[in-house]
This record gives C-alpha cells, structure tokens and sequence, in this order.
C-alpha cells in the first residue's frame, strides 16, 4: 500500500489512454468530488474493464493527505463483497499517486437519474431505495458507517443493481443530507446517521430536486410534502406506508431513530410488492377498458334487433362502467391533498 511514497507525486488530472502502472488505460473520468476522482479504466493484461478512484487535485494540496486516502482505502477493501456495494480490489499507485481498484459497474450516479427524470415509475423507484438500504445495511453489519449517504454515492447499473460506494469518509459530509448530530458535531457518530441520511435521500427522489439547505429541514420538508406533493410533475406519490418509515427515520435524537437499516429493507420488500401489484392491476384494469370482451348484449347489439335476435342480457360484473369507477378511485387515492406545488421549506 505504501509503495509509491519515496516517488515524486505527479498530481496532474489523467488523460484518456494515459497508461496506469504500466496497466490500466485510462478511459473517461466518471465523477469529480472534493476528494476524489472517478474513472473508468480498462486492464490491458485481462482486457477488463475497472472503476478507479484516486485522490483529487484539491486532496493532494492538503497535509496529510496520502494518510487520510490510505485510511480510507484500508477501510473500504476490508468490507467482504455485497451485490449494493461496489467491490473494492486492490490499491496501487502511479507516478506517486494512489489508487483504489474496484469492480466495474456501467451506470449512472442515483442523483444524476434524480435531476434528469430518470427515475419516474414507482417499482423502480422503490427498488433503489430498497438496495441502497441494504447496501448500508451491510455496512453496518461489519462495523462500518458510510458517514456520507447521499444519491451522489449511489451507481444504479443498466442491469437494475444498486451499487453503495463511497463509504467511510469520517469527516467528510454533505450539508443537504447530513444529519442533526453530524451537523452540530461534538459527540460519536453512530449507524443512526445512516439512517437520517438514506431518508433524506429518499426523500429527494419523491420531491424531485433538493429545495432545502440542511439535512435538518428533512422533518419538515416531509410534512410539506405530505401536503402538496412533489416538486416537479410526473413524479409517482410516495405510499404511506414509505412516508411513516422516513418520518421515523428522521427523529432528531439518533437515539429516538430505533430503526434500524437492516429492518429499513425488510418494510421496502413489502412496499415494492404492494406497488407492483397495484401496477399489475392498473395495466389490467386499463386492457379492460380498452378492449372490453364482446358479451352476449353486445353480440345482440351487432347483429341487429331483427326477430330471433338474442335478449339483451344485465352488464357483467366488471364490465366497463365498473372498471372506469375503480380506475378512477384509484387515482383519487394517489392524488395529494393539495396542489403538487412544492414551495420548500422557510
């Protein structure tokens, strides 16, 4: 892990094709953060593809700073392998600076599916909040916390996986999302800020953009949104049964946060196949009303009233009427109680 430390460091931004360690081409640069960049590279030993994360430009000016991303290397390749999280390899180093190697994963980052409207039908949406618990679920299970769980360190793969990346950055946090005690600072952290912040994040989703400054306006920014619903349109309504899970997911107290992630993606296997039977029923209900079976009354009605035509028979139960009355309770039931302005908090 320390093998580049005699070497001078060469900090300059990579190049697409720069060769790594006389190993891995560099391919295009994924994502760019305060600490660290993100690329895609390719083995030219194996002919594999990899992700690889290095220290930023802004990282490598400060004191320190080879120890703090070594800490953090350290801490992510001693999390065992998870489907929701991204495997980290091996580190190594170019031209003294350091890397980490981890799996591929051909995606895009939550919050950019977020911003873009990406995400917009409701099965999917809960899927992604049901992996990225477990995702954090598994981090906690071997002593670890993310300490910076936000949609930015959430890859959502072509393939429907959900990849928790990013984890273990102790002092480093992100203001929308951060939780009560992380902001005030002054007391140990605990998995219970996982929690607050994989609700804000949730949050986002069903809001559609971030229009609060501090992950402490979360509270408040549900019970807003419980009234006029999302911020932009075309965003499904968030169930009730997921809007009491956040609200006890975002008590003040990390102590009054008794939920733990673990049990936060046992609830959303419920929620998910509740909204995928409700999807299921809807798409039949709308087949019905689109091509309704041609019944004895309407068999009649096509051959005309002539002497010997069949008696016009009571509708069928389901029929047309019918179903045009349930479809449309059903939307009345997802509709909020107000307008789907969303004003933010203030």
């Amino acid at each position: 892990m320390n093998a580049e430390r005699g070497q001078d460091v060469d900090g300059a931004p990579w190049e697409p094709d720069q060769l790594l360690a006389d190993r891995y081409r560099v391919g295009v640069c994924i994502r760019q953060s305060g600490t660290c960049h993100l690329y895609r590279v390719e083995d030219v030993f194996r002919g594999q593809f990899h992700l690889v994360l290095r220290p930023s430009v802004r990282l490598l000016a400060r004191e320190g700073w080879r120890e703090w991303f070594e800490r953090y290397c350290g801490n992510a390749l001693s999390v065992p392998a998870h489907p929701s999280i991204l495997a980290c390899e091996r580190m190594t180093g170019d031209r003294g600076v350091p890397f980490l190697v981890m799996e591929d994963a051909e995606g895009r980052g939550w919050d950019s599916l977020i911003f873009h409207g990406g995400l917009v039908e409701l099965p999917a949406m809960l899927d992604v909040a049901r992996q990225s618990a477990e995702g954090l679920a598994w981090l906690h299970s071997h002593g670890h916390i993310h300490y910076n769980a936000k949609p930015g360190n959430v890859l959502v793969c072509g393939s429907g996986a959900v990849k928790v990346w990013k984890y273990g950055e102790s002092d480093v946090k992100t203001r929308a999302y951060a939780s009560p005690e992380q902001l005030a600072g002054g007391r140990p952290l605990t998995p219970a800020t996982d929690v607050w912040s994989w609700a804000v994040s949730v949050l986002h989703m069903f809001v559609g953009r971030t229009v609060w400054p501090s992950g402490a306006d979360a509270p408040l920014v549900l019970r807003r949104y419980m009234q006029n619903g999302p911020a932009r349109e075309g965003i499904p309504l968030m169930p009730g049964p997921l809007a009491r899970l956040l609200a006890q997911c975002l008590k003040s107290d990390p102590d009054e946060r008794v939920v733990t992630m673990d049990e936060i993606a046992e609830a959303l296997k419920g929620i998910h196949t509740d909204a995928v039977s409700a999807r299921r029923e809807r798409r039949a209900g709308a087949r019905d009303l689109a091509s309704p079976p041609m019944g004895a009354q309407a068999l009649a009605a096509s051959q005309g009233s002539g002497e010997g035509s069949a008696a016009p028979l009571p509708p069928r139960p389901g029929a047309p009427d019918d179903v045009t009355e349930r479809l449309r309770r059903d939307r009345d039931d997802q509709r909020p109680a107000g307008p789907r302005r969303y004003p933010g908090p203030g």
